[in-house]
């Protein structure tokens, strides 16, 4: 016997719960593979009853993504909080956080980076989520402003430069293209520092961009 309506609509929580159901069906079989009929049989709902939470697909997708951007920033204020004295620590565990979901969450790595939504809509669930996981990012890096650490570039600079290291590291690695690189968390974390290490110090020696020019 089919679900009714009313008991769809009166489902406990079913945004959630779709959400929920969603994500991995998303991780099994992709983007594509992904529909709202299966989602509400999953939950034991009417086909209709999705539909009063998103309406369609990519909303539901942006939702997906939204929730993804929402983990980072909570990284980034759970690593701010943990070492607010110690700056570069909070950099590097926030960085190391990202490099540990991306790699643990591919699929909706690619959902929430590869441009097939656009986080740049205002007002959108997704956007606001897309823009308060770089203020929190930047705000870290504020951090260090403060404590006098870094040079003199704008904050929004350095946000750029750190976030722009750690994502590609991160989708090289969700994406297997470092060969030979293991995915336990151990070793993510030490590739993590040694990144950071890199980042932080510069790649030039000392003398060598005298010499160069």
């Amino acid at each position: 016997m089919p679900v009714s309506e009313k008991k769809s609509y009166h489902h406990k929580d079913l945004r959630n719960a779709l959400l929920s159901a969603a994500i991995p069906v998303l991780k099994e079989k992709g983007v594509m593979g992904l529909g709202m009929r299966e989602l509400a049989t999953l939950t034991g709902v009417s086909h209709g009853a999705p539909y009063r939470h998103f309406s369609d697909k990519t909303a539901l997708l942006e939702a997906i993504a939204a929730q993804g951007y929402r983990q980072l920033s909570a990284l980034c204020n759970s690593a701010r909080e943990r070492y607010r004295q110690q700056p570069l620590q909070a950099l590097e565990e926030a960085g190391i956080g990202y490099l540990l979901f991306v790699v643990d969450n591919p699929e909706i790595a690619r959902l929430m980076f590869s441009g097939v939504l656009s986080p740049v809509r205002q007002g959108s669930e997704l956007g606001e989520a897309a823009a308060c996981a770089e203020h929190d990012l930047l705000r870290i890096i504020e951090l260090g402003k403060q404590a006098g650490l870094y040079a003199d570039f704008d904050s929004r600079e350095l946000t750029t430069a750190s976030l722009s290291m750690v994502h590609g590291l991160s989708m090289l690695l969700a994406s297997d293209r470092l060969s030979g690189q293991q995915h336990d968390e151990r070793s993510l974390r030490a590739l993590g520092r040694k990144v950071a290490v890199i980042l932080l110090n510069g790649m030039l020696r000392r003398d060598a961009g005298n010499e160069e020019r």
